[in-house]
């Protein structure tokens, strides 16, 4: 059996394999600017000074020499092409490096060199045997022939069956192409439409929060433990706002391979320094003593659960041979990374919390013995005020999360940041507003414990981004073991990062908002 593989826009055999580039062009055109002047006269040296300005304007392109570093090629140059990976439409997370197929490859096979970022996101770049030439068309090429073996053929009937995609990168732009498609079926894109209380109570009470001023401002429970929750999510506020900089800046560009995996490493390395200030900061504004263990938790409560998730996504990757599966090398760039880098500034950021501590000032003085808190009702409890609070905020967010998801897991490009940065706007000044409103109705109730339910009302949304990123999966077309593996585990770190993220600000906001009221209460 020969297979034959062309470069050609239509085809007509049942099963055959395709490979359609299309030829870009960089074209920069030279600012150029034209006045008027009708009212005024130039003198003949600033006639000669534009007429070489010009000349300059015209001729600069031609004098520039080809490059693939600045994306600018003479006619007849070559075009750098690459060839990436194949995996099945459905599951992104299931890819292969290209030449696994039978393909027509060069010999030798010549790899490029990966970036870290290009490695965590699963690139394997190789030479190509296709030979590309800046504005030269080819629309009919033989590239090889080839006499394919009957495992060889198993191989590519599988791949079609399965709708493998190819994807080369043709001057660092991405080029996704099917394997083979099957002529006889047809396919189709479906697109379905989407089918009081009276003033005297109130007095009242007004009048019962007002009997907590000396329980409010009791120390949390489990000291430790809130002081790390309190870091880790100033922290990844913090690693949020810097890649919104980096993308609005430009670095972050969509098409630049594995430039977010890269930022995020380093980001949330160089951020460490907060989450231990903040930790030990607010630990010793309670207790002298402990710190450590608070700086030591700011260390492992996000990195650890994802350490594990990742851990084993990576040994599924690894029996089924994917390219998503991290090389040991990588592995140890990372490690050195938390250990030289991450961990040195988590240290020193707690031992300037713990320097520079001062105490809590409270507006009023704390009682000795706590006050009792009365049984409440079933809607006054922590669980319907974490999906009262949940739902509202995750509803201003669930528009662009699909999109989002599209891009993550599809084959989308999400370039439009500043639409994402504002619904992450309105979503922390949504949760701001519903902690306020839930933290009055707490202290209404007198019940003084205010301080975790805060955090759990305010990052109660990303439990609904979870719950609706396996609506996600269950409505697409993925499927599999590895695939689901991946999809629910990189999920369930991105929505733990959002909960212990708007856990913070709620927390934050909702403190500024019990000083605010009895401060004004101590001043009557």
């Amino acid at each position: 059996m020969v297979l034959s593989r062309h470069f050609s826009q239509n085809a007509t055999k049942p099963f055959h394999s395709v490979n359609s580039l299309v030829p870009i062009s960089h074209t920069r055109s030279p600012p150029f600017y034209s006045s008027s002047s009708s009212t005024m006269s130039m003198s003949l040296l600033e006639f000669i000074t534009i007429l070489v300005l010009f000349d300059s304007l015209c001729f600069s392109p031609r004098l520039s020499t080809a490059s693939p570093l600045n994306h600018q090629y003479n006619v007849g140059d070559p075009v750098p092409l690459f060839v990436n990976k194949v995996g099945p439409l459905t599951n992104p997370s299931e890819t292969y490096q290209y030449y696994e197929l039978p393909f027509c490859r060069p010999d030798p096979v010549v790899q490029k060199k990966a970036t870290l970022g290009e490695v965590l996101n699963g690139d394997r770049l190789n030479g190509a045997l296709h030979v590309v030439k800046f504005r030269e068309e080819k629309p009919w090429e033989t590239l090889c022939e080839k006499k394919l073996k009957g495992a060889e053929v198993s191989l590519f009937r599988d791949a079609v069956r399965n709708d493998f995609y190819f994807q080369l990168y043709c001057d660092d732009l991405p080029v996704w192409g099917f394997v083979g498609k099957i002529d006889e079926q047809s396919w189709s894109l479906d697109k379905q439409g989407p089918k009081c209380s009276g003033g005297d109570e109130e007095d009242e009470k007004e009048v019962v929060w007002k009997y907590l001023h000396g329980d409010v401002f009791r120390c949390p429970q489990n000291l430790p433990l809130f002081s790390a929750v309190l870091g880790v999510g100033t922290q990844l506020l913090t690693m949020f706002c810097c890649l919104f900089l980096l993308a609005f800046l430009g670095i972050l560009y969509p098409y630049n391979r594995g430039s977010l995996f890269t930022s995020i490493i380093l980001i949330y390395s160089l951020t460490s320094a907060v989450s231990g200030y903040v930790s030990a900061s607010f630990h010793c504004q309670f207790a002298e003593i402990g710190w450590e263990r608070s700086v030591i938790l700011s260390g492992i409560l996000y990195l650890g659960p994802s350490f594990v998730i990742i851990s084993i996504l990576n040994i599924i990757a690894i029996s089924n041979g994917t390219t998503a599966a991290l090389p040991i090398g990588t592995i140890i760039v990372i490690l050195l990374i938390y250990v030289f880098i991450s961990l040195p500034l988590l240290v020193f950021g707690g031992i300037i919390g713990h320097r520079f501590r001062s105490e809590f000032q409270a507006p009023c003085a704390t009682k000795r013995n706590p006050r009792e808190i009365p049984p409440l009702a079933w809607f006054r409890k922590l669980p319907c005020q974490m999906f009262i609070s949940g739902l509202l905020s995750f509803s201003a967010v669930v528009l662009e999360l699909h999109h989002l998801y599209a891009s993550m897991w599809g084959f989308k490009i999400f370039t439009l940041p500043s639409i994402l940065f504002i619904t992450f706007i309105i979503l922390i000044i949504l949760t701001a507003i519903l902690s306020v409103g839930l933290t009055y109705i707490q202290l209404s109730v007198e019940d003084h414990q205010w301080w975790w339910r805060s955090v759990f009302s305010g990052g109660s949304a990303a439990i609904f981004m979870f719950g609706y990123c396996i609506y996600f999966y269950a409505r697409s077309n993925m499927n599999g073991f590895l695939q689901l593996c991946f999809f629910v585990g990189y999920n369930a770190c991105i929505c733990y990062a959002f909960f212990l993220m708007l856990g913070v600000i709620s927390f934050r906001v909702s403190l500024i908002f019990v000083r605010r009221i009895y401060d004004a209460v101590k001043s009557e």
